[in-house]
């Protein structure tokens, strides 16, 4: 039970509980990660590409799918399409100014952390880029959209925002992500700190998000991240290495230590975690300037809006 802004005290239904949104997004998450592989395997089969090529498909392309499911759970059912409306292209909140803000917050963080690395003397990187490789970099940076928006778009759009519709907004926060960080949990080299950068990742985004109103910001903060990190300073993302990047990893330290990680990269280092912390406390110190603090508060039933 809750009560709304009027004092009216509302029964929630089962579908606004934890449990079930977990489940639900759980389930989508799985046939999300079948027809990715599916339509990847079927490209695959049919097309031959070279190698680096075949590496943005299997990684990052194929989110295609996930993201097209998405738009199809939050248009066709009705309780979930207040999303949709929220999040789709043409909302009046998603310019694409807002997504080459995030972009460039996103870079801006991710070059920070390697140049960390760079003058812990972690990494040694060599410019090996070639005008050959423009339309393989922009091939890239489209499939990196895709695998970035993929999550933003099920994590800070469907989970958060449908466990927002019971819960206060700081819930909604803390179990998508929570969850956005488990779920990285089997890529090669998760460690406690990776799982520490990606819930305070997760935790920027999300705030990007209610600050802006707009998915897009996060998920241009997101791809820039991904798109920075493995295609122009050609370390691994999440423990995954490109086949080719404007830079090359020439050399790196075979230990783990507090500033890199030689298999999950950056994203294993102490200011992976420090800098979406600081990014977190200045969006909170503009929603507070806005004030705007107690958002954290309400849920869309104590507004009256479900």
């Amino acid at each position: 039970m809750s009560e709304d802004k009027t004092g009216t005290v509302r029964t929630t239904a089962f579908s606004n509980r934890i449990i079930w949104i977990f489940a639900v997004f759980m389930f989508f998450m799985i046939v999300g990660s079948l027809l990715a592989s599916i339509g990847n395997g079927l490209f695959s089969s049919l097309i031959t590409v070279p190698a680096e090529y075949a590496f943005i498909n299997k990684s990052y392309m194929k989110q295609i799918f996930s993201v097209l499911l998405f738009f199809l759970v939050t248009a066709l059912i009705r309780k979930n399409r207040f999303i949709f409306d929220d999040v789709n292209p043409l909302a009046k909140n998603n310019r694409f100014s807002l997504f080459l803000a995030g972009f460039g917050l996103g870079f801006a963080a991710n070059a920070l952390c390697v140049l960390c690395a760079y003058l812990h003397g972690d990494i040694k990187l060599v410019f090996d880029f070639s005008f050959r490789q423009i339309p393989f970099f922009i091939y890239a940076l489209i499939g990196v959209f895709f695998q970035s928006a993929s999550e933003e778009l099920w994590a800070r759009g469907f989970l958060n925002k449908r466990v927002n519709v019971h819960y206060p907004l700081w819930v909604a926060y803390l179990v998508n992500c929570v969850v956005f960080g488990l779920l990285h949990a089997m890529n090669p080299g998760f460690s406690a700190v990776s799982l520490m950068h990606l819930v305070a990742d997760a935790f920027a985004y999300s705030l990007g998000y209610t600050l802006t109103g707009s998915i897009w910001f996060p998920a241009g903060m997101h791809t820039a991240w991904n798109y920075t990190q493995n295609l122009i300073f050609g370390l691994p993302n999440s423990g995954l290495v490109s086949e080719a990047s404007i830079f090359r990893l020439a050399a790196a330290s075979g230990e783990r230590n507090l500033i890199y990680d030689y298999v999950f990269g950056v994203e294993g280092g102490l200011p992976s975690v420090i800098i979406p912390v600081i990014m977190a406390a200045v969006m909170l110190w503009m929603m507070k300037k806005q004030n705007r603090l107690d958002e954290l508060k309400q849920s869309r039933e104590s507004l009256g809006l479900d």
